[in-house]
């Protein structure tokens, strides 16, 4: 987690610094974090605040980084890696597997 965290933050000085950046790097940014904050909170059971593809603000990023590790935190903390969990995707359709399946990828 905290190589992804890191490399989180050289990505937001980057995006935060220049002026020119590409609106498809922007777009994927927000996808890494929107993936992120998605896949915590359904690891969690919650509601996510986020669709995956939602775009917003250079000057968000930060914000959102840090509740995103600090989901992700709690998820360390809290769920077996070995927990299976259920959530529904954003089409409705239901998903089951464990905790392990889906932590991994988003850091």
């Amino acid at each position: 987690m905290h190589y992804t965290q890191t490399a989180d933050g050289k990505l937001i000085a980057i995006f935060q610094r220049e002026e020119n950046i590409s609106p498809k790097a922007h777009a994927l940014f927000c996808h890494v974090l929107n993936a992120q904050h998605v896949w915590a909170c359904r690891i969690l059971g919650r509601q996510p605040k986020y669709t995956v593809w939602e775009n917003y603000e250079v000057g968000l990023f930060t914000e959102i980084s840090k509740e995103n590790f600090e989901l992700l935190d709690q998820v360390l903390q809290t769920i077996p890696i070995d927990r299976e969990i259920s959530y529904a995707t954003f089409a409705g359709e239901s998903i089951y597997g464990h905790c392990q399946r889906y932590f991994i990828p988003c850091v």
